[in-house]
């Protein structure tokens, strides 16, 4: 899927070097750092995912930044209930859960929810950035996944791709 990246200018030394990720089936577009890997229908669930480089040769698990995009045109769902049934999916599926965030934003100057959380899994300790919105008759769901620990690392790439983030009008 090559004809969905385009390269962006080379940054200054010491910088972090971004590509534009374009997807017009998807009806979006955002930068995302050159070195992490795509993958697009990711596990089924995943409209497309970037993966972080290993930290180690065995390293185990690779942070990342998802999006899943829905149609919920069959259904009338206002962003606040939509927000609510996210939150008791993320409570009934993570074990340890605890809500840190949850709050208003906007995104790709639609509404949206703002929603950071920690919790276990598979015996690891994360911690979860989300941001959604629903806009042309389809949800936008971007995840960031880190290990607790190492979750501010990985911050400065979900902002990063979060204020690059526009959903094409035409869609």
């Amino acid at each position: 899927t090559g004809e969905n990246m385009t390269v962006s200018p080379s940054p200054s030394p010491g910088e972090q070097s971004y590509e534009t990720y374009i997807n017009n089936e998807l009806g979006f577009t955002s930068k995302v750092p050159s070195d992490w890997n795509l993958s697009e229908n990711y596990m089924g669930v995943f409209s497309v995912v970037f993966l972080s480089l290993p930290e180690y040769e065995y390293d185990q698990f690779t942070e990342s930044i998802s999006i899943a995009v829905h149609d919920v045109s069959d259904y009338d769902i206002p962003l606040e209930e939509y927000n609510e049934i996210t939150v008791n999916l993320i409570l009934g599926q993570i074990t340890d859960v605890q809500v840190i965030t949850n709050e208003k934003t906007s995104i790709s100057d639609a509404p949206g929810y703002l929603l950071t959380y920690t919790g276990t899994q598979a015996q690891n300790r994360f911690k979860w950035e989300q941001i959604y919105t629903i806009k042309n008759n389809r949800a936008y769901i971007i995840t960031l996944t880190a290990k607790e620990d190492r979750f501010d690392e990985f911050a400065n790439f979900m902002d990063t791709f979060i204020n690059e983030f526009k959903i094409h009008e035409n869609v």
